[in-house]
């Protein structure tokens, strides 16, 4: 991409950049840094930010013209180079060369048959351009001294491009040397390229990373310029903006993360040889060897001799690309369509809605995506829907534990919800009323309705905590469908006395909560389902399917979706789907 030839030397200019001092270049970035510094602009004012940030960029960039380091010839001429270095240090160069594929660039070819998982690729540390190098580098004392490059291993990775660039006799020359001179990022693009952007979602980014590529610049020329510690790098007679948003594309669209040398955290590092491949869909295949210390590749799919092999640099959408890695890729099956959705706070129920989307990990306010392949919409985008739709009608649900149906293993406002369970003829008119749940003073309690089991229907009778007597057993609920009485009421479920389900029959519980030895309490079920011919064969929702796993309840939604745990209060816990 963007091979144009270097000249390797650096030119003192002529005309108007002779003329030039370091002076008035100081004081054209001390105006340029004075306004990235400012406020972040109102909505509609960012385009005219950009253009007031671009104008002052191209007066520093007219007048640092000529004053960049550049190499003599092409890429191209200075692959064998980069071969041969990497050879002699331990790197695998056998099986694949260097081919410039006409749509995709440059890009590694295979000149063997390479099967799916075989290692063809590894690239030892000592080669490797990374954090801790630089801080080994001419580069470290100013990195000890300078906040910035020690928070941001992005703009020290940059530099330490920079000042290996500057110098000829560095390690690292082979590999700088195949780097290509410019880039399709968007801190490359002409003005009229970024309007076109302007009604995309991109557009933001792209603002945005121009602004911090301009700031960072003007900053670190005042620092080049004026810090003691800046005196011995290569960079303090030319340090242009030509230069630093090269150096910031090529560690944006290479760099990658990998464990330092114990182990106990990770940096950012260049990888040589094996930025060269271009990507394509599937999985990771790259990993770090901590026993032999070096990067390890495999492939992705088998390869024929002659076929470009590639690599999948990750689940990115193709707005990150173009933003990142200067490339829109056709077919890309995590491509995704950013919406930024959050709960009004002037919402009447917004106390509710933010307390029931914290608990289920989720905030009031946040970026969700609407992804190209199925499902489209995720797991958390529909909960937080379900959440941000809630009416005043549903609030009671949080103030007090409500009662489990067996049937539909969820919570009884799910029911409501016809388009999720249908309604046939017999349940029309039959819909369900929340009942207060039983005091725990003992009180009378309504009575518990029993699931037929074996042909009979097995009660459940109870000793309230408080004393207060025992509960009365229910009438027998009809054996048809339709009948009987035990469709006129709810069963209660008390949290403290049910510590889990459990298939035993009918038995008793104390105040303690815990079951005699052997027995159990029966399943409870709705006014929906408790009357129902063959209410022993649980059905399930048809929006998920719900088990109760340890102390919580787990909900699989539609198509694999991910799993989300729903804890409704200390005592109860059940999935969002059912709650919602």
């Amino acid at each position: 991409m963007g091979k144009k030839s270097r000249v390797k030397t650096q030119k003192s200019g002529t005309g108007a950049t002779a003329s030039v001092s370091p002076k008035e270049t100081l004081n054209l970035t001390s105006e340029l840094l004075q306004r990235c510094s400012s406020p972040a602009p109102g909505p509609g004012k960012e385009w005219e930010e950009y253009v007031q940030i671009r104008s002052l960029v191209e007066k520093i960039r007219k007048k640092q013209k000529g004053l960049s380091v550049t190499f003599d010839g092409k890429r191209e001429d200075y692959f064998p180079d980069l071969m041969k270095w990497a050879s002699e240090n331990g790197a695998s160069v056998e099986g694949f060369e260097m081919v410039n594929f006409k749509e995709e660039g440059f890009g590694l070819r295979a000149t063997r048959d390479i099967k799916a998982e075989e290692l063809f690729l590894w690239v030892p540390r000592k080669l490797l351009m990374t954090v801790e190098s630089a801080k080994n580098s001419v580069l470290g004392p100013l990195y000890s001294q300078d906040r910035i490059l020690q928070a941001m291993g992005n703009i020290t990775l940059a530099f330490h491009l920079l000042c290996e660039r500057a110098d000829p006799n560095s390690f690292w020359q082979p590999y700088i040397q195949t780097l290509p001179s410019e880039y399709d990022t968007p801190l490359y693009f002409e003005e009229d390229e970024v309007r076109d952007l302007q009604s995309t979602q991109a557009i933001h980014d792209v603002f945005s990373q121009y602004k911090n590529t301009a700031r960072q610049y003007a900053y670190f020329y005042k620092v080049i310029q004026t810090h003691p510690h800046a005196n011995k790098l290569p960079l303090k007679d030319a340090f242009t903006y030509e230069d630093y948003r090269w150096a910031v594309s090529s560690v944006m669209t290479r760099q990658n993360q990998i464990p330092t040398e114990d182990g106990s955290r990770v940096t950012l590092a260049l990888i040589p040889l094996w930025d060269m491949c271009n990507h394509t869909n599937g999985l990771i295949t790259t990993g770090y060897n901590l026993e032999d210390d070096r990067c390890e590749c495999v492939a992705l799919q088998d390869f024929r001799a002659g076929e470009q092999i590639y690599i999948f640099y990750g689940t990115r959408s193709n707005a990150e690309f173009v933003i990142h890695s200067g490339f829109f890729f056709d077919n890309n099956s995590h491509d995704r369509v950013k919406i930024k959705l959050g709960v009004s706070k002037s919402d009447r129920l917004y106390a509710m809605k933010a307390e029931v989307l914290a608990r289920a990990g989720i905030p009031t306010s946040s970026v969700f995506a609407l992804h190209f392949t199925e499902p489209p919409v995720s797991a958390q985008l529909l909960a937080f829907l379900r959440v941000f739709c809630m009416t005043e009608g549903r609030q009671g649900l949080l103030e007090e534990p409500q009662p489990f149906c067996a049937r539909n293993n969820g919570h009884q406002a799910a029911l409501r919800r016809k388009g999720d369970f249908g309604e046939s003829g017999e349940e029309r008119g039959c819909q369900p009323e929340v009942l207060p749940q039983a005091d725990g003073g003992g009180g009378p309690a309504a009575p518990v309705r029993g699931e037929r089991r074996g042909g009979r229907q097995a009660a459940l009778g109870l000793e309230e905590p408080g004393g207060g007597g025992r509960r009365p057993r229910g009438p027998h609920p009809g054996r048809g469908r339709g009948r009987g009485e035990g469709r006129g009421e709810w069963a209660r479920e008390r949290p403290e006395l049910y510590p889990q389900r459990d298939r035993g029959g009918e038995g008793k519980f104390k105040s303690g909560g815990k079951p005699k030895s052997g027995r159990g309490h029966q399943r409870i079920l709705c006014r929906r389902h408790g009357g129902r011919q063959g209410a022993a064969a649980p059905r399930r929702c048809r929006l998920h399917r719900a088990e109760l796993s340890g102390s919580s309840w787990t909900v699989q939604l539609h198509r694999r979706a991910p799993l989300f745990t729903f804890f409704l209060s200390a005592e109860r816990k059940i999935c969002f789907c059912c709650f919602i």
